[in-house]
């Protein structure tokens, strides 16, 4: 507010919200307020008929002509919530750079990760949207797993490394094929010397590259648009994500430790005195009914 202004009035403190927050606040609670319905008009005769429309998705579907969102009481949706929009749907993917986040750490030269991460760059703003409109984080899924190669009967194969005689080479040495064949156990829980099961990977070293580069998108998308929003929006302050940067790394954050209360007791838990109670009063006794048949005066034998 300029000095020479006679105006004494003070704009509202703007609340900081995490931009994570920030995301879901205008995702979830503010832009569906935004109803995008077209005026109302007969039903008339669509081109494609009823039954195709409904097969094509299993059932019937009626929505009429109306966009589901808020309802029109809960009125438009926050200008800073439309700012987060069009900064989101502006972010350029080719600038972020997700060099520090070393998504390659512990996989091995055989990952593509140039390949890997051209893919996973090219959804960066729908992740973005999803994971806001979710209220979740990216899933890093976990460590590499694989499985017993199983036959026809759900059961795992066994196998053993064979060499039969093929021949002798020139200098008289013999020669041998070597070739792995199915076998069966000699007796239940036996099997011959040197059998083994093959394994095959579920969930392979590209797996945890193309989820660990999604993340590191993820996080590096959140921190531009932090930076971006700051002089933008007018009625909240956003800060820097507050998840962990390189969670394949770090550790995440231990949480609060709920500790007992220690302080000194103003009367000791031994000396107290149990609390009065107030003794039961006596019981009325019953009305003695005295016929007058009976009656007598006072001092009458």
């Amino acid at each position: 507010m300029s000095e020479l202004s006679g105006s004494t009035t003070r704009a509202a403190p703007r609340r900081t919200l995490d931009i994570e927050v920030a995301l879901q606040w205008a995702y979830r609670d503010e832009l569906p307020k935004r109803r995008d319905d077209h005026p109302l008009r007969g039903i008339g005769y669509p081109s494609t008929h009823p039954m195709w429309r409904a097969g094509a998705f299993g059932g019937r579907i009626d929505c009429w002509n109306r966009d589901p969102g808020f309802p029109l009481a809960m009125g438009d949706p926050s200008p800073d919530a439309l700012r987060i929009e069009a900064a989101v749907e502006a972010l350029d993917d080719a600038t972020l750079d997700i060099l520090p986040y070393d998504v390659g750490k512990g996989l091995g030269e055989h990952v593509d990760l140039r390949h890997v991460i051209s893919i996973t760059r090219r959804d960066v703003r729908s992740w973005i949207v999803t994971y806001a409109r979710n209220g979740k984080r990216p899933d890093l899924g976990g460590p590499a797993e694989f499985e017993p190669v199983r036959g026809a009967n759900g059961k795992a194969e066994i196998w053993e490394t064979v060499s039969i005689p093929a021949g002798e080479g020139p200098d008289g040495t013999p020669w041998f094929t070597t070739f792995d064949r199915r076998t069966t156990s000699v007796r239940a829980g036996t099997y011959p010397d040197g059998a083994f099961c093959k394994l095959q990977w579920v969930r392979t070293a590209d797996d945890i590259a193309e989820d660990r580069a999604r993340y590191a998108l993820w996080h590096a998308g959140l921190t531009l648009l932090a930076e971006i929003l700051t002089p933008v929006l007018q009625t909240v302050a956003v800060a820097p994500p507050a998840a962990v940067t390189r969670p394949w790394i770090e550790a995440e954050p231990a949480p609060p430790t709920i500790r007992p209360n220690l302080a000194r007791r103003t009367v000791a838990l031994d000396r107290r005195r149990p609390v009065a109670r107030r003794a039961p009063g006596r019981r009325p006794e019953p009305v003695r009914m005295s016929p007058p048949s009976e009656w007598k005066p006072a001092g009458a034998a």
